[in-house]
């Protein structure tokens, strides 16, 4: 995999990664990521897979 080191490109991650965490918009985090993937919260694990629509959660687990 590359990954672009363009400040541009970096801080539009950033922006897009802090806002998905800070409201809690779990589809949001997980664009951020390759699928399948895993949110872990302070509450709840989110297992999400891709599907055909964009990501989907496929497993909540409550750890708290």
């Amino acid at each position: 995999m590359r990954a672009s080191t363009d400040i541009d490109t970096l801080s539009d991650f950033s922006d897009r990664y802090g806002v998905a965490l800070t409201t809690g918009h779990v589809p949001a985090i997980a664009g951020c990521y390759a699928l399948p993937g895993l949110v872990v919260g302070e509450r709840y694990r989110y297992l999400l897979r891709g599907t055909q629509d964009g990501p989907a959660i496929c497993t909540v687990v409550r750890t708290g």
